[in-house]
């Protein structure tokens, strides 16, 4: 009885840490956000460039709202969480002479890598 009751006890953890993890996982921050990758042209991520996006109308072509601005973290990375929609990265918001050779037009959450080029 006593190694039955171990078992289950063990069993009951195991579960727990599997659902635990599985939670985790849904709940990434990458799942649910649009991550701005800032680089240059050799592909080198960009700490400390400030980057922002707008709401877009693919349509017209006009920007909408537009967020405040966030530096990149050491990866070049900026995280936006906002509603799912279509973004546009706002090159007027970059810091340090840098800007856009295009458009990035953000569409679904996930990674956007952009390239930078200094002015």
């Amino acid at each position: 009885m006593k190694k039955m009751k171990r078992w289950i006890a063990l069993i009951a953890t195991a579960i727990m840490c599997f659902a635990t993890l599985a939670f985790t996982a849904c709940g990434e921050k990458d799942a649910t956000a649009y991550t701005v990758i800032v680089t240059n042209e050799s592909g080198t991520a960009l700490e400390g460039v400030t980057v922002g996006i707008c709401s877009y109308d693919e349509t017209t072509g006009q920007k909408g709202n537009c967020l405040a601005p966030i530096a990149t973290d050491a990866d070049g990375k900026a995280v936006f969480e906002v509603e799912e929609g279509t973004y546009i990265v706002n090159d007027d918001t970059f810091s340090g002479g840098y800007s856009c050779k295009e458009k990035y037009v953000l569409k679904a959450y996930g990674e956007y890598t952009i390239v930078v080029v200094n002015d």
